[in-house]
């Protein structure tokens, strides 16, 4: 699967939409107090993202981002009409959305990331939120997801943590398996080594997954689902850590592909 971007602006032919967001949130880069726990050989690293706690009592349940200590989050929970206005910019490309729904993974609310069947041109809905601080030590990226539709032929692009130009890791989902994929920059083209996930994603299921990178050369890459390590493993070497940036939502749709829906709530990202 290939993965298509569009933070900033973009430009590609056929119908194209991409959706500046206003009265954007500048990213607040200072380092956290309490950083999560660092990945280290052959231990579980936990996520900083603490689930949902609720009193045993009838007290109301406190809003997801109230219990996280992290550089981001968004749990879509706004009362205002900024729904979206944490991140940089919403990128709805040939058919794909991102809008917000109700969600029972932390109420009241989620959002919908959406894309039609394919139609030749790469249809995507996502939201992507840049950082202007690079981390030295760890990224950690935490968020809740559920597949709603998966495609019956191909597969899809979700979630992805870039790197710099050309250079991520990105969730790789169809009914056959689940994966993390990279895009390599070299000279001569990008690459996509692939890393099958211990399990897969199942349709209809909140997971909670988790994405923590150890920076170094090469980076080494965990992830969780549920709390349970479904991946470990070095990426290339040739990744280039020159910005930072993260997508929520349907990035890249393989031809063939007839359509997806995927449901997100409670991101965390947090860096050091």
């Amino acid at each position: 699967m290939r993965l298509a971007w569009a933070i900033g602006a973009v430009a590609m032919t056929g119908c194209t939409l991409l959706t500046s967001l206003g009265d954007l949130q500048q990213s607040s880069d200072a380092s956290t107090p309490d950083a999560p726990a660092m990945m280290e050989a052959g231990m579980d690293a936990p996520g900083i993202d603490a689930p949902m706690m609720e009193a045993a009592t009838d007290a109301a349940v406190l809003p997801f981002c109230t219990m996280q200590d992290a550089q981001f989050c968004d749990d879509f929970d706004d009362s205002d009409a900024m729904t979206f206005a944490k991140w940089s910019t919403a990128t709805q490309l040939r058919g794909g959305s991102v809008t917000r729904i109700a969600s029972d993974a932390s109420l009241p609310f989620g959002i919908h990331t959406q894309v039609p069947p394919y139609d030749g041109g790469g249809p995507a809905g996502y939201l992507a939120r840049l950082f202007v601080s690079l981390p030295t030590t760890y990224i950690h990226v935490a968020m809740s997801m559920r597949v709603d539709k998966f495609p019956t032929l191909s597969g899809f692009n979700v979630n992805a943590i870039r790197f710099g130009p050309g250079s991520d890791v990105h969730m790789s989902l169809d009914k056959s398996g689940s994966s993390l994929e990279e895009t390599v920059p070299t000279d001569a083209g990008p690459i996509y080594p692939s890393h099958a996930f211990t399990m897969n994603v199942q349709p209809g299921k909140w997971a909670r997954v988790t994405i923590d990178v150890m920076v170094g050369n090469p980076m080494q890459v965990q992830v969780r689902m549920d709390g349970m390590l479904v991946l470990n493993t070095p990426l290339d070497s040739r990744h280039a850590l020159t910005n930072l940036a993260v997508n929520a939502g349907i990035t890249y749709e393989n031809p063939v592909c007839d359509g997806a829906l995927v449901a997100i709530d409670d991101v965390v990202v947090d860096f050091k």
